[in-house]
Order: structure tokens, then C-alpha cells, then sequence
């Protein structure tokens, strides 16, 4: 008779699993029953609370696989932590201060669509599962990827240099500012991509630096050092900008980079101060936008205008000053965005695309300056109007459909299967930067694409437009970067 026999690691694999499983059960179920009853008491919306508590759950329960696994930089770990984020914690705050949309008519529909995001979870968890089951590697068996010392740091300078000439190029054309970007400054025209392409190859450098340094466990002292370098100039930049998503990722990318090629986390300390740093980002940046557009101080230098719209935000009426606890459920809530999506399909405002706005990503391929006639692809301002959440001068203001309700728009409730092929696809891209032979590579493309991953609230062909691309460019750039002479074990 065989008997199956656990070693040290895999029994306390599986003790770790249990104390968690059972701590977060213990937790889940205590929160859920006195939600529920204060929602009886009060006659909330105990449908809506029951479904976000639904969607915890089982993200919390993948959450804790991923931990134990040592796979929180995969993609299934992201969108559990982000379906919670955007859908299930508004879930619950709106099940207890109901009709808070914008627009009313949005929120009869908000039940469907926690029951579409589930089943969105769903699938692409399964095109994830799908994905594990195929080969990981380019090629069979192990090899060591090894970049040139010499040509990554010409790389490098090369690249910093021409992406920071840019940004100034950027800055002298009044086209920094985050609520300028809509107009474009003065950069409209054939090689506007190229230009804001060439802006983010910084950002693409503290990837490459965060790879090099910690290639090895031990890490390399200097490039860490240059990591925290390159990291506080991208803070430096977008932060007066008015960015919070490139201030986010300047964060967040050192971490994810560091984590996949070691498995382990920064101290707590280090942690802690990124997380308070996140959450404080939400609503300064709401307060110094709003602060900005209100005072009509563009057009200056880019000093006077960060000083004097910090004094404007200041000055704000206490009108205009909203509870930083609204702001933050504002700028993460998805739910309306998809509520609205189900709604203008279901009462026949809006026609469903069939697919037309995933075939727009053919269009990337065809540079702007050979084909000037391109269609835009930006539909935000038509859906804020069809939603009911803008005005009806409103034309400047875009409302994103995001990635999810943007499936809908395309094929109603069968729209969920997209889901699948993003599971499948963010997947292949992990496996390949954590166990192929080319893995430093890939690391980095699926890093490029990680904004793609954690920003839901966008469009399939203005985010992929771009990574179809870029990743053949850094692909190409790294080859030649590579050692010629390292051999591959088989």
C-alpha cells in the first residue's frame, strides 16, 4: 500500500494555509453577520451586501493560495485584490447609503453588475488555471539570462536621456499638466504617441534598474541605491503633474520587481509608509486638480503654477471641499461605470459594439503619421452622456466604460469570456517571467504591462494599442543587451 509522506516544507505550507483560512473564515463570517443585521435593522440593500461580502470571500481565499504559494506578483493575486478595491468595499458602502450614484437610474442596476463582476472573476480565474497548465518556458530546460554590464548601462543613459529631454520638451509646450492633457498642449499632431511614449521611458528605466539590482538574492548595493534614485525622480515629476497612477506605479514597480525575482517583502516599516502614501495620494491629487482648473493658472511656469494652485486648494470653499473618504470612494469605485454599461444596453440607449472596439486594436499597428485619417479611440465623453453622469455641455469630461464594462458594451452578459482570454494571456506573460529561459526579458514586458493588470478602469485598445508596441521594442533592445556566452543547462 502506498502512502503518500508531506516533507517539512509542504507540512508547514499546508499549517500556514490552515491558520490563515481559519483566521480569515473566523473574521469574514463575523463582519458579514453583523453587516447583515444591521442592514436588516435598517433596511438596507442586503442583496448588494451579500454579494460584496460574496466576492470577498473568495478573493480572500485566492489571496491566501497566492501567499502561501509565493505568488502575490500574479496576476490572479491582482485582480482579486482589485476586484475587492473597485467593486466589492463600494459594494458594501453603497448597500448602506443607497441611491448615491450620480444618476439614479444607474443604481437599479448595481446588483447586476456585482453578479457580472463575479462571474468576470470567475472566468478569468480560469483562464489563469488554464494558462498553468501549459509550458511555461520559451525552451525546455534551465537557463541563465544575463545582461552585459556595459551595454545596460549605455542602454540606460541613452534611454534616461532622451525620455527626460522629451519631458522637457514636454513642459515647454504647456503640455505637463494633467487637465492639459485633454487639449494636448502644444503637441497635437502625427507624433503625439511617439512623444508621450518617449516620456514614460524613465518609468521604463526604473524597471530595468529595479531587474538589474536584484537579479541576484543579495542584491546589488549600488543599483539599489539607483532604484531609490530613479523611483524619487519619477515621484518628483508626475507628482506636481497631477498624476496619481505614474506616481503609484514609481512606488509599486522597485516592490514588484523585487518581489518576483526574490519572493520576499520589504520591511513592514517601508510597507506601511507606501501604503499611507497611496492612500493620502487620492484625494491631494482631487484637491489640487480641482484647484488647478478652477483657478485658470496654466499657462505659466511650472513652479508658479504648482505653488499657486497648493494655495488655491487651500482656499477652497467647503463646497468644493469634499470628505476625503468620499473622494477615495469616487476615485476607486467602478461599480456605477458598470451599472451604467448594463443599463444603456438593457434599455437600448446604447448599440453594442459585437467586437468593433477590440478590432480597433489593429489600428496601433499603423503609426498616426502614416495614417493621420486614424480614428480616435476614445468614446468616454459619448458614455459619460449616455450614463447620465455629465451634463449636457459637458464635452470635455470623459467617463471611462472600464476594461470589465467595456465586455459588456461588446457582448452583454456572454461578455465574461473575454475574461477568460485576459486570464489566460497576463498569465502566459507571468509564467514566462518567472521560469522561462529568457525570464529577465519577459519580467520586464510583464512588467510594462502590469498598468494594463491593475487599472481596470480603461479601454482594450487604448491600453494594448500601446504595449503592441512597446514590448517588441524592449524585447529587441534587450536581446542585444544579452551575454553572448552564457550556456544553457538542458
Amino acid at each position: 500500500m502506498n502512502h503518500v509522506r508531506f516533507d517539512a516544507s509542504s507540512q508547514r505550507d499546508y499549517l500556514v494555509t490552515y491558520k490563515l483560512v481559519t483566521s480569515f473564515l473566523i473574521i469574514y463570517l463575523t463582519l458579514f453577520i453583523l453587516a447583515l443585521l444591521q442592514s436588516y435593522e435598517h433596511n438596507y440593500d442586503y442583496a448588494l451586501l451579500f454579494y460584496s461580502s460574496v466576492l470577498i470571500f473568495f478573493a480572500g481565499l485566492v489571496l491566501i493560495q497566492c501567499y502561501v504559494t509565493k505568488e502575490l506578483a500574479s496576476p490572479r493575486s491582482f485582480v482579486s485584490i482589485l476586484l475587492v478595491i473597485h467593486f466589492a468595499i463600494p459594494g458594501i458602502l453603497f448597500a448602506f447609503e443607497e441611491n448615491s450614484f450620480a444618476y439614479a437610474e444607474n443604481y437599479l442596476y448595481i446588483n447586476d453588475a456585482m453578479i457580472y463582476v463575479m462571474l468576470y472573476g470567475f472566468t478569468f480565474l480560469f483562464g489563469s488555471s488554464v494558462a498553468n497548465k501549459l509550458p511555461a518556458c520559451e525552451q525546455k530546460g534551465k537557463g541563465s539570462e544575463e545582461w552585459d554590464p556595459v551595454k545596460f548601462n549605455l542602454l540606460l543613459m541613452i534611454l534616461v536621456v532622451v525620455g527626460w529631454l522629451v519631458r522637457f520638451y514636454i513642459i515647454a509646450n504647456n503640455a505637463y499638466f494633467q487637465i492639459s492633457r485633454t487639449e494636448q498642449g502644444e503637441l497635437a499632431g502625427p507624433f503625439y504617441a511617439v512623444i508621450r511614449f518617449a516620456e514614460q521611458l524613465p518609468m521604463h528605466c526604473l524597471i530595468l534598474v529595479s531587474v538589474f539590482a536584484w537579479i541576484k538574492k543579495e542584491g546589488n548595493r549600488k543599483y539599489v541605491y539607483l532604484v531609490t534614485i530613479f523611483s524619487l525622480l519619477e515621484i518628483i515629476y508626475w507628482l506636481p503633474a497631477g498624476r496619481k497612477e505614474e506616481t503609484i506605479l514609481a512606488v509599486i514597480f522597485p516592490f514588484f520587481i523585487r518581489y518576483v525575482l526574490i519572493r520576499k517583502f520589504p520591511k513592514p516599516r517601508l510597507i506601511l509608509l507606501s501604503f499611507l502614501f497611496i492612500l493620502v495620494l487620492f484625494p491631494l491629487t482631487h484637491y489640487y486638480r480641482v484647484a488647478m482648473s478652477v483657478g485658470g493658472i496654466l499657462g505659466q511656469d511650472v513652479y508658479d503654477t504648482v505653488t499657486m494652485s497648493i494655495e488655491s486648494a487651500q482656499e477652497l470653499d467647503v463646497a468644493d471641499r469634499l470628505n476625503p473618504g468620499t473622494v477615495m470612494l469616487n476615485r476607486i469605485s467602478l461599480l456605477e461605470p458598470l451599472a451604467a454599461c448594463i443599463r444603456i444596453i438593457d434599455e437600448g440607449i446604447w448599440e453594442k459594439f459585437s467586437g468593433d472596439s477590440y478590432i480597433h486594436l489593429l489600428y496601433a499597428f499603423i503609426p498616426r503619421f502614416l495614417f493621420p485619417g486614424k480614428p480616435g479611440l476614445h468614446y468616454g465623453n459619448d458614455f459619460g452622456h449616455a450614463a447620465g453622469v455629465l451634463s449636457d455641455f459637458d464635452f470635455d469630461t470623459s467617463v471611462s466604460v472600464t476594461f470589465i464594462g467595456e465586455t459588456y458594451l461588446n457582448f452583454g452578459w456572454i461578455g465574461v469570456i473575454v475574461g477568460f482570454a485576459f486570464g489566460l494571456v497576463f498569465t502566459v506573460l507571468y509564467n514566462l517571467a518567472t521560469s522561462a529561459v529568457n525570464k529577465l526579458t519577459w519580467l520586464v514586458i510583464y512588467a510594462l504591462t502590469l498598468p494594463s493588470i491593475i487599472y481596470f478602469g480603461g479601454t482594450f485598445a487604448l491600453y494594448f494599442g500601446g504595449l503592441v508596441k512597446i514590448t517588441p521594442f524592449y524585447y529587441i533592445l534587450l536581446f542585444l543587451i544579452k551575454k553572448r556566452n552564457v550556456k544553457l543547462r538542458v
